[in-house]
């Protein structure tokens, strides 16, 4: 009867949690026993059991088993897995088995995100529309829920994706609990969400000028994110964009505008607007051209400038515009052209080099010019030799040169280069005038003359000299060797009276310059230079004695004395 019974109920048996055995709880979680898909039990192996039996599939009115050992209630299944109670059958001498499973273990969770992102230092970023996804596995009882807190907020069920949309910081703990409340110990994931697209900076390396470049120069391209660059792509002249690897060369490019684009992208793909770049790429060098400027002079087919004339270079650049223009004269030691340059440092014939540089450091070809080539004249340094040449009367003594306003003043120039151009003078402050041909002064008295004389290449020099205008004539006197001792009268004129064998005598005074020479003529008569004392009258008659005395310029007066000789001693 007993034996029936148990055959029975048998089929029934239940395994029953005790709430009041719970060993622990978690907050909002409890452990369970659940039936499987084949309506087996899966125990949380937490939970004490004490197997009871029933003759009734509601376990109603069930009856405790008590073990051998009471004290050895509940039971406590301590490995996880399958596990199995077995009945035997006598009539059949066959075991039969009741399976459960015991679940102990918590599940594991984990995530995945199908977006770009890029881990850091256990951080993950993430970029726009960035979401996460967690999943859970529980090979026992199996997963009922996954919970989720972002930064420190009350936990909620995981269902679909967690969505980080906003650009910032993000702390997401999660875990999940089984279908029989084993809880997962929380994970943490730490994110950063970033909108903000890479900042690229373009940098000119070498030879720039504003937007103008040289063969030489190269683009250089860094980008900047808090994220991380990923790439930096470019294009230049609408070509197929290429990874940017390495400073990019603008020598192969032609000369002429251009335009370069390019953007980054971060390591969660966000993409930088499209930046362009137009420059101008310049190949050439500057174009020079130099003259000589000032006085030019050609004679016998031969060019010449003066030390005043001045070397001026120009250069023209298409482009970029000139930097820097270098000189050398005569093989010397290149110098920075910054104006005209005089040439009274070089005399002779000379050679010239130059080169010019642009701004982006396009150098010209070095140019040598020398003398047989028509645009470099030959530097005249020196000026005329000049002199003067009195020509008629003069003399020099007490440190004055005295001539009379008959002598003729005669200006010399000899250049023995470029040649003699004019000859200017001034007598004493007067107008400046030309010299044509020699020249007298008729104003007596002290002249300074001064004069200049100029080449064909205005080299110039200058002198000046003083003289003395002297055109008074000496003064005349003279004495009869007796004394005059009656007046005879004739047609209402008185003359003094003299006997035949009186004797002239003449002398001449002149305060400049000196006598010189005494000239007379008697009635007349040719006349006769005065040496000797004048005697030979005509008596009884009146006589004139016409006398001419000069001084050492030529200067010369006239006096006229007539006087009666008696016919009688």
């Amino acid at each position: 009867m007993k034996s029936a019974f148990l055959k029975h109920i048998i089929p029934f048996l239940f395994l029953i949690l005790h709430q009041a055995l719970i060993a622990k709880q978690l907050p909002g979680f409890q452990e369970k026993i659940i039936l499987d898909s084949l309506e087996n039990p899966v125990i949380n192996a937490q939970i004490p059991v004490i197997l009871h039996i029933a003759d009734n599939p509601e376990g109603k009115k069930s009856v405790k088993l008590i073990p051998e050992k009471p004290d050895s209630l509940p039971l406590i299944f301590q490995n996880s897995g399958k596990h199995k109670f077995t009945h035997l059958k006598s009539k059949l001498n066959k075991h039969i088995p009741f399976y459960f499973t015991v679940d102990g273990i918590t599940p594991e969770t984990g995530w995945y995100s199908d977006m770009p992102m890029f881990i850091k230092e256990d951080t993950i970023y993430g970029g726009k529309d960035f979401g996460i996804h967690l999943i859970s596995h529980d090979e026992l009882s199996g997963v009922k829920s996954i919970y989720y807190s972002i930064n420190s907020r009350d936990y909620k069920i995981f269902e679909d994706s967690l969505l980080l949309d906003g650009e910032g910081y993000y702390e997401i703990d999660f875990f999940a609990v089984d279908n029989v409340g084993n809880v997962e110990k929380p994970k943490k994931i730490i994110t950063i969400i970033d909108h903000t697209a890479p900042e690229t900076k373009l940098e000119i390396i070498d030879d720039q000028f504003e937007n103008i470049l040289s063969p030489r120069s190269k683009i250089s391209l860094e980008a900047f994110d808090q994220t991380g660059v990923k790439e930096i792509f470019y294009s230049i002249n609408d070509e197929p964009a290429k990874e940017y690897s390495e400073k990019i060369p603008v020598n192969n490019l032609p000369e002429g505008y251009h335009t370069l684009q390019y953007y980054a992208l971060d390591k969660v793909d966000n993409k930088e607007p499209l930046k362009s770049f137009e420059f101008f790429v310049d190949k050439t060098p500057p174009v020079i051209i130099e003259e000589i400027i000032g006085n030019r002079f050609v004679a016998d087919g031969k060019e010449y400038s003066s030390g005043r004339s001045q070397l001026r270079i120009t250069a023209v650049d298409n482009k970029a515009g000139v930097k820097d223009i270098y000189y050398s004269i005569n093989d010397e030691e290149y110098e920075l052209y910054e104006r005209p340059v005089f040439l009274s440092g070089h005399s002779g014939e000379i050679n010239i080099r130059t080169y010019a540089v642009d701004k982006v450091n396009n150098k010209s070809e070095g140019r040598t010019y020398h003398q047989d080539e028509t645009h470099i004249p030959y530097v005249d340094l020196n000026a005329p030799e000049i002199d003067y040449e009195i020509i008629g009367p003069q003399i020099y003594f007490r440190n004055t040169l005295f001539i009379s306003d008959k002598s003729k003043i005669k200006l010399i120039g000899i250049d023995r280069e470029s040649g003699l151009n004019r000859i200017v003078y001034r007598i004493n402050q007067g107008e400046e005038k030309i010299f044509e041909e020699p020249f007298s002064i008729k104003k007596p008295g002290n002249h300074n003359i001064n004069y200049t004389a100029f080449d064909n290449v205005e080299n110039a020099n200058n002198d000046n000299f003083s003289l003395y205008v002297d055109m008074q004539g000496p003064e005349i006197t003279h004495n009869f060797s007796i004394p005059s001792y009656d007046v005879y009268v004739e047609d209402d004129n008185s003359y003094q009276t003299y006997p035949p064998h009186v004797k002239l005598y003449l002398s001449a005074t002149d305060e400049k310059t000196g006598a010189d020479e005494i000239f007379y003529s008697i009635n007349e008569q040719p006349e006769q230079l005065y040496n000797k004392p004048i005697t030979g009258f005509y008596a009884g008659q009146v006589n004139n004695i016409s006398i001419r005395a000069t001084d050492m310029l030529r200067n010369e007066t006239v006096r006229e004395i007539s006087f009666y000789i008696t016919d009688s001693h």
